[in-house]
């Protein structure tokens, strides 16, 4: 999508929700969203941002959550960047994160 009033070239969100039960009858929740917004800079150079989550719950609580954060350059079809990973898992949220830098391609 371009946007002709906006310096915002490309926004892309995508969003789910998952409801479903395994065989213990326990009902489980999935929610997953993805944004990510591109910005031109200049003719050749682009500034990227892009930001994904999953939930996933069930009726004892959080089983999983998961963000991923991206901030970066692109040019052609190459995205290069910093990003982290925060996780958190079960009940009592036992926290994960890491921390490095991304390079996307993309063939089509």
């Amino acid at each position: 999508m371009v946007c002709q009033h906006s310096p915002i070239l490309h926004y892309k969100e995508i969003c789910y929700c998952l409801v479903y039960f395994n065989p213990d009858l326990k009902i489980y929740l999935t929610f997953l969203d993805q944004e990510d917004c591109i910005q031109k800079i200049n003719e050749k150079l682009d500034f990227v941002v892009g930001i994904q989550s999953l939930f996933l719950f069930n009726g004892d609580g959080n089983i999983k959550s998961m963000q991923d954060l991206r901030l970066g350059l692109g040019f052609k079809n190459t995205q290069v960047g910093i990003a982290a990973g925060l996780e958190q898992v079960g009940p009592n949220y036992m926290s994960f994160s890491n921390f490095g830098i991304f390079i996307e391609q993309s063939i089509f």
